[in-house]
């Protein structure tokens, strides 16, 4: 059945049973990966006031971060989240793994502030957590506190120094060379079909870009249409059709060394290239640009 029927059958529970078995499924279809269908059963099971808190308290779960990770970027579907997140929030004010959420989902909403006051929370709940630290070292740079998020970023990789690492940083004129050396290796016949495309470097998204839907807080880095940060030619006019923009501080924070770094600029410059010719991102996975 597609999403289409889906929607049109859609008939809320209407008891504890049933409440029951929406939530089982819509756990089930989250973790084959069905998002969409997924949030809609949780929505359901939450709001049939059929479930006890325990339950609703899961559903809410479900719907945040399905609705936090599906394609659709509006500010409609992230409030949606958030809404979920504080849902469940009130439910269980002290529980660590619904306080991340809460922190997720005012994080990708752009709501800095107070992400990184939901954080600091979650780290006070589980100190040993790398994924707080590293998502309250990745909130601050925002904030215009780099160097507090880096030492944070220090405590998630010496909790788990596989899956975290400390940002291996350079100053802007740094990472702009990098680019430049990045932009002048592409083959000369990919620089002619890129036409009058610019790429700029920006230490990160801003907060309309996110707000917008545009990216992502965690953005490597974008095809965009207007707007120039810094230009790698070194001078500006008043409109550029085309642009890639390189996010620098996010670029940084995967990467452990230089060499990492270079590797880093060179893909996600070379991802931005591909979408620039039209390429899809299954296009780029086959070519090892995703």
């Amino acid at each position: 059945m597609g999403i289409l029927d889906r929607l049109l059958d859609r008939q809320p529970p209407r008891d504890r049973e049933e409440a029951a078995r929406f939530l089982a499924e819509a756990e089930a279809a989250f973790r084959e990966g069905d998002v969409v269908h997924a949030v809609q059963l949780a929505q359901d099971a939450a709001r049939s006031g059929h479930l006890e808190p325990a339950a609703e308290l899961r559903a809410l779960l479900i719907e945040s971060r399905g609705l936090r990770v599906t394609a659709d970027r509006s500010r409609p579907q992230r409030l949606r989240a958030l809404r979920s997140a504080e849902r469940a929030s009130a439910l269980d004010p002290g529980s660590f793994t619904v306080t991340l959420e809460l922190g997720m989902a005012c994080y990708e909403l752009g709501d800095m502030e107070r992400a990184e006051t939901v954080f600091r929370t979650a780290t006070g709940l589980q100190p040993g957590s790398a994924r707080a630290w590293a998502m309250l070292g990745r909130t601050l740079p925002y904030l215009d506190r780099l160097a507090d998020g880096d030492a944070c970023a220090a405590t998630a990789a010496r909790l788990d120094p596989y899956h975290f690492a400390v940002p291996f940083r350079v100053d802007e004129d740094g990472f702009h060379a990098m680019a430049v050396t990045e932009w002048q290796d592409i083959p000369a016949a990919y620089q002619e079909a890129l036409g009058d495309t610019d790429v700029v470097v920006q230490a990160l998204p801003s907060m309309d870009m996110i707000e917008h839907g545009f990216v992502t807080p965690t953005t490597l880095g974008v095809y965009s249409g207007s707007g120039r940060p810094r230009s790698l030619t070194g001078y500006t006019e008043a409109r550029w059709p085309e642009q890639i923009i390189l996010f620098q501080r996010i670029i940084e924070s995967y990467s452990r060394t230089r060499a990492e770094l270079q590797a880093q600029v060179r893909l996600t410059l070379r991802h931005e290239i591909g979408h620039n010719l039209g390429l899809d991102h299954a296009a780029l996975h086959e070519m090892g640009l995703a």
